[in-house]
């Protein structure tokens, strides 16, 4: 067994397949933000027959391995090259589903017999994914569920608004300048919804214009580009902007209010009141001019701005159209925009157009054109006297909306439409 250790999980660049599923399941999110949530495998959520009728009706060839018994630890690493090299052989590895990324991984975590010998598979494959990721020894799992590099993060567990209280209190989070966001599952990543498939960033042009042509009344009266982007993330066009708000028990609500059966997560933002941006800030007339622009426009303008051999007076130069485009809502902009402004991300109080920002305490990050934004989005992450970030995951998501309700945070309050009341009270009953 302990050759099968050294051969197999010790360079999972040999095979190509597993290094894929990991990337898909676990490995972007735990590179970017140092934790995640891998409890769906160390605590073998799926079920044999279910995973194999499910990859039956994909044609799927990983249908093979759950056609017959679970591998014993001894003999997984001869039985996958033995299915790899007869049913895979004409496969490209980025071909893999996330339901055959899921199926491998479940299968091989299958072959532990223990949940010790599965964290310690976790921990392998972590190690194998290359030095970026540190030591394998850097990392613990917490809960039976969540994987966490803890030279670079620090975990609270709360499981009620107390528990939060008393988390918040303890990691010194008391006064001005903090803001949070709430995500339902906890390997959520933080990007702006624009952002998080291709065909999105690549059109945020087209969807930006269609929007503004298809429902001209609704933008008639709104003068700014910022306002716009607002308008539209308030309908759930997909936007740049990232939603965050001042109070933690909306974060809470929003940790809470789907995925019953998965951890949540509460991330907190400490910003110096001199890096918060209004809304006539010439850095964010600046970025929320982007989405008049092509995606190729867009790459060019993001070259000019990473190119350490072009100068300040040359960039403007050559970003002309977008200045441009920023005087026609601000006459008086100067040419004089910083490159690192154009691939920078800000924290923006908007105004409090709609009862919703109102309501949650909304403001907003605004996300510019770097090729990886969760770089600067994680720089405005709450980092505590060792310089972890300090992340909240969220249990007990029922008893903690009914703790919720008793402050007047529920959808109906939060979501102050007709349609969202009107929701809220039909599930009451």
């Amino acid at each position: 067994m302990d050759f099968f250790f050294f051969f197999f999980f010790t360079n999972p660049y040999e095979n190509p397949y597993i290094k894929k599923a990991c990337e898909m399941m676990f490995a972007d999110k735990l590179l970017k933000d140092g934790y995640c949530d891998i409890g769906q495998f160390l605590r073998l959520q799926f079920k044999k027959e279910e995973m194999y009728a499910r990859l039956k009706e994909a044609g799927s060839p990983f249908a093979e391995l759950y056609g017959k018994s679970y591998p014993k630890q001894a003999t997984l690493a001869a039985e996958l090259s033995d299915f790899i090299d007869n049913s895979l052989k004409y496969r490209d590895p980025d071909s893999l589903s996330y339901l055959e990324a899921q199926a491998l991984l479940n299968w091989i975590f299958r072959s532990a017999s223990n949940s010790g010998d599965r964290e310690g598979i976790v921990k392998d494959l972590i190690q194998g994914l290359g030095a970026e990721y540190g030591s394998k020894d850097d990392y613990l799992v917490s809960q039976g569920s969540i994987i966490f590099n803890q030279s670079r993060v620090e975990i609270h567990f709360v499981r009620s608004i107390e528990d939060f209280n008393q988390s918040i209190k303890k990691t010194g989070i008391h006064n001005d300048g903090f803001y949070y966001r709430g995500h339902s599952q906890v390997n959520f990543t933080l990007t702006p919804s624009v952002m998080r498939r291709k065909s999105w960033r690549e059109h945020e042009c087209d969807m930006y214009n269609e929007l503004k042509i298809q429902c001209p009344q609704d933008f008639e009266k709104i003068k700014t580009h910022l306002d716009v982007l607002v308008h539209m993330q308030h309908y759930g066009l997909p936007t740049r902007l990232l939603d965050i708000t001042r109070n933690p028990l909306v974060a809470m609500y929003f940790a809470c209010e789907q995925d019953s059966g998965t951890f949540g997560e509460i991330i907190a933002f400490k910003v110096d009141r001199k890096n918060i941006k209004y809304p006539n800030s010439d850095t964010i007339s600046l970025l929320a001019s982007l989405p008049l622009f092509s995606s190729e426009d867009q790459a060019s303008f993001s070259k000019y701005a990473a190119d350490p051999e072009i100068d300040k007076r040359e960039f403007n130069y050559k970003i002309d159209r977008l200045l441009h485009e920023v005087k026609s809502e601000k006459p008086a902009f100067r040419d004089e925009v910083n490159k690192e402004d154009l691939l920078n991300c800000f924290v923006v109080l908007s105004p409090k157009a709609n009862n919703r920002i109102i309501k949650q305490d909304g403001a907003f990050i605004i996300c510019g054109l770097a090729e990886d934004n969760s770089l600067a989005l994680n720089t405005l992450r709450y980092k505590d006297s060792a310089s972890k970030s300090v992340v909240y995951i969220v249990d007990n998501k029922a008893e903690i909306l009914e703790q919720l309700q008793r402050f007047s945070i529920n959808k109906a309050n939060l979501f102050p439409e007709i349609d969202d009341v009107a929701d809220f009270i039909k599930n009451k009953f």
